[in-house]
């Protein structure tokens, strides 16, 4: 019989992490940090309960449409060029960390991943290996809703 969080990825057109939580043995509700990667290498190299194309299409298209993100979601002639370049079969979460880099010295919980090579956020080279570029491109986004 299939889990519940398989029958949840399966069942939703994009997969986001504030959604995506499931329970210990306690009955407890815990969140899975990292669901993107926990996605490719769990779900996808794992048990192969996806292909990487489907994954892929879940991750990106599947949640700018749930968001109706207009323009992302594609790589398609005048949209934002938001990319992710990783080593197939090697993406993996790692362990979180709690930072303490925020104003003030406030903490927040970082989970880095492995077999990520760059982000590339509106065609900029934002992480490479791990590692930001000291370029930041980004911008708020919001779907209908949030408007």
């Amino acid at each position: 019989m299939p889990s519940l969080c398989y029958w949840s990825i399966i069942h939703r057109p994009g997969l986001r992490d504030s959604e995506h939580r499931n329970s210990d043995k306690r009955g407890q509700r815990r969140f899975i940090p990292s669901l993107q990667t926990h996605l490719l290498h769990y779900w996808v190299d794992k048990r192969g309960a996806f292909t990487l194309e489907q994954a892929v299409k879940k991750l990106t298209h599947g949640n700018a449409e749930a968001f109706e993100l207009k323009g992302r979601g594609l790589i398609k002639k005048g949209y934002k060029a938001d990319l992710l370049l990783f080593e197939e079969g090697r993406v993996r979460p790692c362990l979180p960390t709690v930072e303490s880099d925020l104003p003030g010295g406030a903490r927040r919980l970082v989970q880095k991943a492995e077999g990520i090579r760059a982000t590339i956020v509106n065609g900029v080279v934002t992480l490479e290996n791990g590692e930001s570029t000291g370029h930041f491109a980004g911008e708020v986004i919001k779907g209908k809703l949030a408007s």
